[in-house]
């Protein structure tokens, strides 16, 4: 009651009234500055999981998923793959410079997705670094990346009542990767293909019944001389006054 008496009398005297306004003011201004930081911060972290979330999509879709252990047979070994718990390992250190804590915290995580040919959900499940998300050639993938973010500066005014904000990043790929090249129909031969051939099947033809005629074999002419004479005949009148023989093709205007 003390108080509200005391800020009664003060809204009856100019110079106190002056002095609350100034003080509301003010608190109003401290407000919007924290409110217009945070929007930044806010919007910062999302375009850096944004970022981070494109990185893995592209790694995801090289490797043909991710695996806790290297697969056999991958271009460049150990040193070009990254394993799931590499992968993590990347993924904290970009969210830590964001500000989005570590992964032990729970703050964020991790969510993969398989989708056949048809577009199919096949399974989904959260990174881990055990995790083996095996996506074979051509099926397609998703990733998620999730996290919570507490606005830092509104904490302060608003204390328990500061608004919490969801920082995604969803990402779609293609697995390039093809895990065992024997599964491939196009390159799996059950036989050989040359004991398949089969000889054409030529019926009682004889040389020199009606079959060849225009060949030039049964008239003793071969045909060759006259075909001979007819390139001659072309290539004169290509290489003279160039009104036969040739081609024209449009002339095509340059691109401005």
């Amino acid at each position: 009651m003390y108080w509200y008496k005391r800020v009664k009398e003060l809204m009856k005297d100019k110079k106190g009234s002056s002095v609350i306004e100034f003080v509301m003011g003010l608190l109003l201004f401290v407000t919007f500055v924290a409110f217009v930081v945070d929007l930044l911060l806010v919007g910062g972290k999302r375009f850096n999981v944004g970022q981070e979330a494109t990185d893995i999509s592209r790694t995801l879709a090289k490797q043909g998923g991710v695996m806790s252990v290297t697969p056999e047979g991958y271009p460049g070994g150990d040193t070009a793959y990254l394993t799931s718990t590499e992968m993590l390992q990347k993924i904290e250190k970009r969210m830590k410079r964001s500000g989005l804590g570590e992964y032990g915290d729970g703050v964020w995580f991790v969510t993969l997705t398989e989708f056949d040919n048809e577009g199919n959900e096949i399974r989904s499940g959260r990174l881990t670094p055990n995790t083996n998300f095996k996506v074979d050639y051509m099926n397609s993938m998703d990733v998620k990346i999730s996290a919570s973010y507490r606005w830092r500066l509104m904490r302060f005014i608003l204390a328990d009542n500061a608004p919490d904000s969801p920082v995604t990043a969803e990402r779609h790929s293609v697995s390039e990767f093809k895990y065992n090249f024997n599964d491939w129909k196009g390159e799996r031969y059950d036989s050989d293909p040359l004991d398949e051939y089969e000889e054409p099947d030529y019926g009682d033809y004889e040389p020199g019944t009606d079959l060849d005629e225009g060949t030039g074999e049964d008239s003793g002419d071969t045909g060759g001389e006259g075909d001979a004479d007819q390139e001659e005949d072309i290539i004169d009148d290509g290489q003279g006054d160039g009104n036969s023989g040739e081609i024209d093709f449009p002339i095509e205007e340059p691109i401005e």
